[in-house]
């Protein structure tokens, strides 16, 4: 397999709107139904106020088997990881890991101070996967996406988890301590406590 950066041509658009099709249907109808299409993602990846990469994963016959999705903010020297999916009948030989590392490596490299990404509470290998590279929990809320349920009807929106990651060494003491209530102030210290413990475990 090989990891490569998408290029403006029709066959990474409808190839990375079919992995998106396949490999994440609850897409459809939320707010990034558009990385489903490929006119629309040629617009968001290759217009000129575009702020978008996108990584894609192809096999031996070039055919797109998973791809994944970074929005950069220059200005604020940041990045938000927003999705990354695999072709079903692709899964479980790794694609998903070597992406992940790659993505990683390609938002270090970018030069931004710090990133953002939100990963399915129901997908524990994934979240496992994020932590493992050094992303730390910032919170768990209600995602934006009412999904299917397999018999043509939709549930609930899912709890996500929201990660952070720090890419330079000064991020962190440049952040002031936060001006938060009581009850924000103790979910604050609790992830604090979460994500401490998980370095610990590394080490």
């Amino acid at each position: 397999y090989r990891i490569r950066l998408a290029e403006h041509k029709a066959e990474d658009l409808n190839g990375a709107g079919l992995v998106f099709v396949k490999g994440f249907p609850e897409l459809h109808k939320s707010p990034y139904e558009c990385f489903q299409k490929p006119a629309e993602l040629e617009e968001i990846l290759f217009s000129s106020e575009s702020s978008y990469k996108m990584l894609l994963v192809e096999n031996s016959q070039k055919e797109i088997v998973a791809a994944t999705v970074i929005n950069f903010d220059k200005t604020n020297k940041s990045a938000t990881w927003e999705l990354i999916a695999v072709i079903p009948e692709y899964r479980g030989k790794g694609i998903f890991s070597k992406l992940a590392e790659k993505t990683d490596e390609f938002i270090q490299k970018s030069g931004v101070d710090y990133a953002s990404l939100i990963a399915s509470t129901f997908q524990k290998e994934n979240q496992q996967k994020f932590e493992k590279l050094g992303w730390k929990i910032a919170g768990i809320q209600k995602g934006l996406v009412i999904a299917p349920n397999g018999k043509g009807e939709y549930y609930n929106r899912q709890l996500v988890v929201i990660y952070g990651k720090n890419y330079t060494e000064d991020a962190e003491t440049l952040v002031p301590e936060p001006e938060l209530t009581k009850k924000g102030k103790d979910l604050y210290e609790a992830l604090k406590r979460i994500n401490e413990n998980a370095n610990e475990k590394k080490i």
